[in-house]
C-alpha cells in the first residue's frame, strides 16, 4: 500500500483548494490568455551551410521574433549533418563530396571525394582494374581473380571460375559494372563509389554446382572470392571472431579499412535479404597478395537454389592443397595493352534474382560524441572504429535511405532519467531543430539507425534512449558468445518496423546456451517485430522484464538457417494487440488481443496504466535488484495536467505521481511527472516542494512570470526538484503537445514589476537546440543556487541574475543587459562544462564572475566585468573573461570523479582546491565538498568550481548531531555560524520542525 503523510496539514488541502481555483480561473479568464503570448515569428531565412569538415556540415538559419511588447529577439537554429566523407579538401578548402563516376580515356574515374578511384576499361587488366587513392595518400590497386570452393575439413579446394576479358560500363551515377565477367558461370563485378568508401560486389546470376559434385563436403565447404592486390601497403590486421571463422581479419590501411562483410540475396523486385556473414583473410602467395573472402556454402545454399544452374561447369575433384588455385595464376604486374576508350553508360539488370557477395573499403573516424546540445542529421553511412558516445539531450535524425546508419564497435550511453538520447526521422519536428526539407509528418522509413557492427567479445549496454520511425532501430552481427550480452534499459521504441535485427552466427561447444539479450523497463509500440534475426549458428536468449509491447505482429521471430529458434522469458510484462507471441514464456504477465481499457493517454504519453488498473502491484519482486531499485524511482501514474492559462492564486506543487516503491506494477514505467504546466503566473506565488517534477507542455512555455509572479522552487540535495520539458519523458506516440513555437521552459516578464524567482537544488532538462530560460525584465531577481542545468540555451537579457554553485552542462548562455536599465549579474562557484558563454555588459550595473571553472567553454566578452577573479580555464583557446586576477589555467580537463551525488568531484591534489577568492563560509559552502572523501570546505578558502553537499559513510548528507536534519539545512546560509532562526548542527537534540512527504494513497488523494 502506498501512503502519504504530511506534517504541515495545510499543504494537501491547500493543493486541492488551489487546483480548483486554477480550473475556475482558467474558465473565467480564458479570454485573457492571449495576453501571455510571448512571441510572433517575423522572419526566417533558409538554412545555409556555415561550416564544413570531412565528416560533417553545420546548417544554420536566422529566426527573428517579436514579443508582446514589440521587442525583437534573434535566434540561430542549427543542426549538424553527419556522413563519413561528406566533404573533401580542394585547394585547401572543404567542399561537398559528390558520388559521381565519369567516363575518361581508358575507363572511368570518381575524384570528387576524400578518396579517388580509377577504373580500367577491361576488368581483366593485369596491373589492376581498380586503383584507389585513400585520403591519406595510400595506393591500392586490385583485380578480381576468381571463384572457388574450399573444404575446411579436408583442406581441398576446387576452382569454379576465373575472371575473363570484360569491358565495364557506368550503370548509375556512382557505379561501374563489369557484366558477365567470369568464365563458366554468369556473374558480374559491381563497384559502388560512395562518400564513405568503395564496395566491390560479386553478383552471382547463376548457381555453381554444389560442393559434393567436386568431391567436397557441403557442410564444411566455403564459397570463396579471390581478389589480387598489386604491391599494396601492408595493412594492420586485427583478428576478430566472425561466426565460425575465428581467423577473420579487419584490414586497417589507415584512413580506410575493410571490415566484416555480408552476402545478400535479391529477389526479382530487387529487395535484399541477408544471406550470411563473410570472413576474410589477407594472404601472400607466389609474391602476390590476395584478399580471400569466404562464406559457408550452407548459409547461402537455399538462395543459390533459386538461381539458374550454370550448365557449362564441369566439376573436377579439388586439389589437396588449399592454395593450388592461386599458385597457378599468371603474373599480375604486366602492364595492360588494352585500348584507351572511355566506358559507356548502360543500365543494370535488377529484374532477376541474384546473390551479392561483397567487401567494403570504408573511411572511418576513430570516435564520435553525439553531444547533448546538438541536433544531428545523418545523410550517409557514419563509420566509427572506436567509441560512439551518446550524451543525454542529443537528437539524431535520419534521412529516409536504407544505406544510412551509425556503425560503431563500441557504444557508451551518457544518458539518464529526463535526459535520454533520441533517434528519429528527419520529418519528426517534435524534438530537436527542424531539418531543412522536412514534411512534419513522420512515418516508418527505410533507414537503419544504430549498428554495433560485429559484436564479438564486447557487451553492449543501452540506456535511456528513444527510437522512432526506423526500419531497423538497432542492428548488428553477434559473432561470439561467452561473458558478453546486450542490455537495453529504460528505453522506448515507437513506430519502428523492427526494433532489433541481428545475424546470429557464433560457435559453441555442447548445447547452445543462446546469446543473452536483457530488456529492462522498455516500451515497444506500433512495430512489426521487436526481434528479427537470421540465426545461422546459435540463437537469442531474451529476458524481458517490465516490458510493454502494444500493436505489433510478432514479438520475436527468427529466420533460422542452421541455428536455433530464439527463446524469450517474460516477467512483469504487458502484451496487448500482439498477434504472434510464439516462443515467449510468461511469469506474472498479462496478454490481451486488445489494448482498450488497459492504458490511459495523458499528453504525449499513451501507456500510463488506466485508473484503478488491476495490473498495479501485480508483478513479482523476484527480478534483478538493480531493476527493482530503478522501478522504485519511476511510475505508471500520469501527471496532473494544469489547464493552460492563468495562475492567479497561490499554489503549491508536490510529488503526487506515485513512485512504484512496493510490489512492482506490470509493464513499462515512466520517469515521474507530477504536474504538467502551461502557466502564466499573475499576482500569485507558485511554490514547489522537494522531490517534485514539473514538465512544461505549452505551445511556447512551461511557466511564465507574466505580471508580479513569484516562484519558489527549492529541493534538497537528496530530493531535488526537476523542471523539464514533457518530451524528455513521454514517447510522443501521438501529436499531443507538439510545438514549433517554443520560447522557453521558464520565462521572466518583459516589463518592470514585482516578479521574482528562486530555484535551489533544481535540475533542469531539455533537448538540444531548445530554450531553458528566457529572461528580459530589468527588475526581476532570478536566483539559481545548487542547480544543475543540462543542455539547452539560457538568454538572460535583463533579469537580475544571481547564480551560485551551479552546473551548466553544454549550455548555450547569453548574459547581457538592456539599454533602459542598470542590471547586475553575479556568478560564483559554477562549473561551465563545455558549451558557450557570451557576456555583453553594455550599460550600468555590476557584473561579477568569481571562482568559476570554465571547462573548455567558448567564452565571448563584450564590455568589461566589474569583479572578475579566481576563475579557472581549461586552456585559453576558447577565450577568457577579463580582467584576469588570480586565475588558474589548466592544460587539460580535471580528471573528474564519480561520487555519491554526481560526476564532477575533483581528485584530492587538484590545484583548484582552496584557490578561490573568499573563505568558504562567505560563499555559503561551509558544509560542502569537492572531493569524494567528503572533507567539508569548512573555514578554508573556497575551492574553485562546483560543490556537492558533503555526505557521510551512509551516503546521506552529514548530520553531525543526529537529529535527522542535515547540517547544510540547519545552517541555512552555509556560513558555519548559528544565526538567528537556525539550528546548531553540533548540538544533539536541538530539533526543529520538518516536513515529511511520502506518496499519496491513490489518485483520489490528489487534485
Amino acid at each position: 500500500m502506498k501512503t502519504m503523510t504530511i506534517s504541515n496539514n495545510g499543504v494537501l488541502a491547500g493543493a486541492r483548494f488551489y487546483f480548483t481555483l486554477i480550473t475556475f480561473c482558467v474558465q473565467i479568464c480564458h479570454g485573457q490568455t492571449t495576453a501571455a503570448t510571448e512571441t510572433t515569428q517575423l522572419d526566417s531565412t533558409n538554412y545555409t551551410c556555415v561550416q564544413r569538415g570531412p565528416y560533417s556540415r553545420v546548417w544554420q538559419r536566422t529566426l527573428v521574433r517579436s514579443n508582446a511588447s514589440g521587442v525583437l529577439t534573434t535566434n540561430h537554429p542549427s543542426y549538424t549533418e553527419l556522413a563519413t566523407g561528406i566533404c573533401y579538401l580542394s585547394n585547401g578548402v572543404y567542399v561537398d563530396s559528390v558520388e559521381q563516376v565519369e567516363a575518361v580515356a581508358g575507363g572511368a574515374q570518381a575524384i570528387q571525394g576524400r578518396h579517388k578511384v580509377q577504373w580500367a576499361l577491361d576488368a581483366n587488366t593485369p596491373g589492376g582494374a581498380v586503383a584507389i587513392t585513400t585520403p591519406d595518400a595510400k595506393q591500392l590497386s586490385s583485380t578480381v581473380f576468381g571463384l572457388a570452393y574450399y573444404d575446411v575439413a579436408s583442406g581441398s579446394n576446387a576452382a569454379i571460375a576465373r575472371l575473363k576479358d570484360c569491358n565495364g560500363s557506368i550503370v548509375a551515377p556512382n557505379q561501374v559494372l563489369y557484366a558477365d565477367a567470369f568464365s563458366n558461370i554468369t556473374a558480374d563485378v559491381l563497384y559502388t563509389y560512395t562518400k564513405a568508401g568503395l564496395s566491390q560486389d560479386i553478383v552471382l546470376r547463376q548457381s555453381p554446382p554444389p560442393p559434393d559434385t567436386y568431391g567436397l563436403s557441403d557442410d564444411t565447404t566455403l564459397l570463396q572470392v579471390y581478389t589480387a592486390f598489386v604491391n599494396p601497403p601492408q595493412p594492420e590486421m586485427i583478428v576478430v571472431t566472425n561466426g565460425n571463422a575465428t581467423d577473420d581479419q579487419v584490414l586497417d590501411f589507415g584512413d580506410m579499412k575493410i571490415g566484416p562483410g555480408q552476402a545478400f540475396f535479391f529477389n526479382s523486385q530487387n529487395a535484399p535479404l541477408a544471406a550470411g556473414l563473410i570472413a576474410k583473410q589477407w594472404v601472400q602467395v607466389n609474391n602476390g597478395t590476395f584478399l580471400i573472402e569466404s562464406i559457408p556454402y550452407q548459409s547461402i545454399s537455399n538462395q543459390l537454389q533459386q538461381l539458374p544452374q550454370a550448365s557449362n561447369l564441369k566439376p573436377n575433384r579439388g586439389s589437396v592443397r588449399r592454395m593450388a588455385f592461386l599458385e597457378a595464376n599468371p603474373s599480375l604486374t604486366t602492364a595492360s595493352s588494352k585500348g584507351a576508350r572511355p566506358m559507356k553508360l548502360t543500365r543494370p539488370d535488377t529484374t532477376k534474382p541474384h546473390l551479392k557477395v561483397d567487401y567494403d573499403l570504408l573511411s572511418s573516424s576513430t570516435n564520435l560524441t553525439l553531444q547533448g546540445d546538438t541536433t544531428y542529421f545523418v545523410t550517409g553511412a557514419v563509420n566509427i572504429t572506436g567509441t560512439t558516445t551518446i550524451e543525454g539531450g542529443t537528437v539524431v535524425k535520419y534521412t529516409n535511405n536504407a544505406t544510412v546508419q551509425i556503425t560503431a564497435t563500441n557504444i557508451v550511453c551518457l544518458t539518464g532519467p529526463y535526459s535520454p538520447g533520441v533517434f528519429t526521422s528527419m520529418n519528426d519536428n517534435s524534438v530537436g531543430s527542424p531539418i531543412s526539407g522536412n514534411t512534419g509528418a513522420p512515418n516508418t522509413g527505410t533507414a537503419y539507425y544504430l549498428s554495433y557492427g560485429s559484436l564479438g567479445s564486447n557487451s553492449l549496454v543501452l540506456r535511456n534512449l528513444r527510437f522512432s520511425y526506423a526500419l531497423e532501430a538497432i542492428t548488428g552481427n553477434i559473432t561470439s558468445i561467452g561473458a558478453n550480452s546486450i542490455e537495453i534499459w529504460d528505453s522506448q521504441f515507437i513506430d519502428c518496423e523492427e526494433a532489433f535485427n541481428s545475424d546470429v552466427d557464433y560457435s559453441y561447444t555442447g548445447s547452445d546456451p543462446g546469446f543473452p539479450i536483457n530488456l529492462y523497463n522498455v516500451l515497444f509500440a506500433r512495430s512489426t517485430n521487436v526481434f528479427s534475426s537470421l540465426n545461422t549458428s546459435g540463437h537469442l536468449s531474451i529476458s524481458a522484464v517490465n516490458v510493454t509491447a502494444d500493436q505489433m505482429e510478432t514479438f520475436q521471430t527468427a529466420g533460422v538457417s542452421g541455428g536455433t529458434s530464439n527463446a524469450c522469458a517474460a516477467t512483469n510484462c504487458l502484451f496487448t494487440s500482439v498477434t504472434d507471441l510464439s516462443g515467449v514464456s510468461f511469469a506474472n504477465c498479462y496478454t490481451n488481443a486488445s489494448s482498450e481499457g488497459i492504458y490511459q493517454i495523458v499528453g504525449a504519453g499513451s501507456y500510463y496504466l488506466a485508473s484503478g488498473s488491476p495490473y498495479r502491484d501485480a508483478g513479482t519482486t523476484g527480478i534483478p535488484s538493480s531493476l527493482l531499485a530503478d522501478l522504485q524511482t519511476q511510475t505508471t501514474y500520469p501527471p496532473v495536467v494544469v489547464p493552460a492559462g492563468w495562475l492567479t492564486n497561490n499554489y503549491t506543487f508536490f510529488p503526487q505521481a506515485q513512485r512504484d516503491t512496493d510490489v512492482p506494477d506490470l509493464g513499462y514505467h515512466y520517469n515521474p511527472i507530477d504536474f504538467a504546466v502551461d502557466t502564466a503566473v499573475s499576482n500569485a506565488t507558485l511554490t514547489v516542494l522537494p522531490g517534485t517534477v514539473l514538465a512544461g507542455y505549452g505551445d511556447q512555455y512551461g511557466v511564465y512570470l507574466f505580471t508580479n509572479g513569484i516562484v519558489n522552487c527549492e529541493g534538497t540535495a537528496t530530493s531535488p526538484n526537476y523542471f523539464v520539458q514533457y518530451n524528455t519523458v513521454q514517447e510522443q506516440s501521438n501529436t499531443n503537445w507538439e510545438t514549433t513555437t517554443w520560447a522557453g521552459l521558464f520565462l521572466t516578464p518583459y516589463e518592470s514589476d514585482n516578479s521574482s524567482a528562486n530555484f535551489a537544488f533544481t535540475d533542469w532538462y531539455i533537448f538540444a537546440d531548445t530554450t531553458l530560460i528566457s529572461g528580459q525584465s530589468i527588475a526581476c531577481p532570478l536566483a539559481l543556487q545548487n542547480c544543475q542545468l543540462w543542455t539547452g540555451s539560457i538568454t538572460a537579457t535583463g533579469p537580475v541574475m544571481t547564480v551560485t554553485n551551479c552546473l551548466f552542462q553544454r549550455g548555450n548562455i547569453l548574459v547581457t543587459d538592456r539599454t533602459d536599465g542598470n542590471i547586475s549579474q553575479a556568478f560564483y562557484n559554477n562549473l561551465f562544462w563545455e558549451g558557450e558563454l557570451t557576456v555583453k555588459h553594455v550599460n550600468g550595473g555590476q557584473y561579477t564572475f568569481r571562482d568559476n571553472l570554465f571547462n573548455q567553454t567558448s567564452n565571448t566578452l563584450s564590455g568589461s566585468i566589474n569583479y572578475c577573479s579566481n576563475n579557472a580555464y581549461v586552456t585559453t583557446n576558447n577565450g577568457v573573461l577579463l580582467p584576469e586576477n588570480s586565475d588558474v589555467i589548466l592544460s587539460t580537463s580535471p580528471t573528474f570523479q564519480v561520487g555519491p551525488l554526481g560526476h564532477y568531484y575533483y581528485p584530492t591534489n587538484l590545484s583548484l582546491i582552496h584557490a578561490g577568492s573568499q573563505p568558504a563560509p562567505a560563499a555559503g559552502l561551509y558544509h560542502y565538498t569537492v572531493t569524494t572523501n567528503n572533507v567539508v570546505e569548512g573555514t578554508n578558502m573556497v575551492s574553485i568550481g562546483f560543490h556537492y553537499v558533503a555526505v557521510g559513510s551512509n551516503g546521506l548528507p552529514l548530520d553531525t548531531n543526529g537529529d535527522g536534519i542535515p547540517d547544510y539545512l540547519e545552517d541555512a546560509n552555509g556560513n558555519g555560524l548559528v544565526d538567528s532562526g537556525e539550528i546548531d548542527w553540533l548540538v544533539a537534540g536541538d530539533l526543529g520542525l520538518t516536513v515529511v512527504i511520502t506518496q499519496p494513497v491513490n489518485n483520489s488523494d490528489v487534485p
